[in-house]
């Protein structure tokens, strides 16, 4: 048994394995503390063991809860009696190729069974069956790129993953990889002009509620929430690029990992908003073609600042409708994130 500060509580931490037979599951037991040593509360969280190797996995943790369409994530506080140990919702985007696959126990699921949702803000955990609270390990964060082939971000193949990075034997006491779900395309980028910033960038925010969640909650895994290294990849790059200059974001890790793309992107930084063109194309064609408004109805709600006729028809809007209308335009080119301030 471990005793830490954290929080203003002592916190114990067990870690059972619930199956040794079959190796199947793991359990962080957590007990918490007042100062004063009376025992407030007592709760578990139940993980995976691969089947091949030494490593536990959490799956579909939530790290935000309840967030409609054009609302910033809210961070969610840690799951008490939670069951990590199925894989979730993808948020929903524009893949529609899917195919009937065989009945088997997919780990990770492919994309073409993933169901998806807009309650998707979910992260997954990896790390060697060996971690205590005493190793106070480095977390790495994954960003996978946030492009039109993905129904989920977060699902890694856990025996790659824990066996080449969580437990890589180079380090001296291994690591936590940790991926995180968040919105993409339309639901993550989408905005026009006159929109207020806290109606933008969704994809942004997401990533920056999962690493506020990572923060303040990882240390109950045995990781060190001073000690988070984030990697993206391709579009991802732009959103962890930002997140490393903007006030609210920088002091959510200490570095960072870029596999292609660059911070300074054109796409980036513009001098006033209507000068990117790019976006605001694919914006206005994806609204036009929503049928919500006709061009002329359009160009007036523009041109007064009036985005609520806008916003109350594209929440009506379902994932078909949504997936059909992305198809329409694809060959526009959508530039995000949007900072103008």
């Amino acid at each position: 048994m471990i005793i830490i500060a954290l929080q203003f509580r002592l916190i114990e931490f067990f870690e059972i394995n619930l199956n040794n037979k079959n190796n199947i599951f793991s359990e962080i037991k957590i007990k918490l503390k007042e100062n004063d040593g009376n025992q407030t509360e007592e709760f578990s969280i139940f993980g995976r063991q691969l089947a091949l190797g030494s490593g536990d996995y959490f799956l579909d943790i939530p790290y935000a809860l309840g967030t409609q369409r054009f609302e910033q994530a809210k961070l969610a506080p840690l799951p008490k009696n939670f069951y990590a140990i199925n894989y979730g919702n993808g948020c929903p985007n524009g893949f529609i190729h899917t195919r009937a696959l065989p009945d088997l126990n997919w780990n990770p699921p492919p994309l073409e069974i993933i169901s998806s949702s807009e309650q998707c803000h979910t992260l997954n955990i990896y790390r060697c069956s060996t971690t205590n609270i005493k190793n106070n390990l480095p977390i790495l964060v994954v960003i996978n790129e946030g492009n039109w082939l993905k129904r989920s971000n977060a699902n890694l193949e856990p025996t790659s993953i824990i066996n080449n990075f969580a437990c890589n034997k180079n380090s001296d006491n291994g690591i936590i990889v940790v991926s995180i779900n968040y919105r993409m395309g339309f639901y993550g980028n989408f905005y026009l002009p006159g929109w207020p910033e806290n109606k933008r960038n969704f994809a942004l925010w997401d990533i920056k509620t999962g690493l506020e969640w990572i923060k303040q909650n990882i240390g109950y895994f045995g990781g060190n929430g001073e000690e988070i290294t984030v990697m993206a990849s391709g579009e991802s790059v732009k959103l962890v690029s930002l997140l490393g200059i903007l006030e609210e974001g920088k002091s959510l890790f200490k570095k960072q990992i870029f596999i292609s793309g660059s911070l300074f992107s054109p796409t980036i930084f513009q001098s006033d908003i209507k000068n990117i063109n790019n976006t605001n194309n694919y914006n206005i064609k994806f609204l036009i073609s929503s049928n919500c408004l006709n061009e002329n109805e359009l160009n007036e709600e523009l041109k007064n600042n009036n985005s609520l006729k806008l916003e109350e028809c594209l929440n009506k809007l379902n994932q078909q409708e949504i997936i059909s209308i992305e198809n329409k335009i694809k060959n526009l080119q959508q530039n995000w994130p949007i900072i103008t301030s």
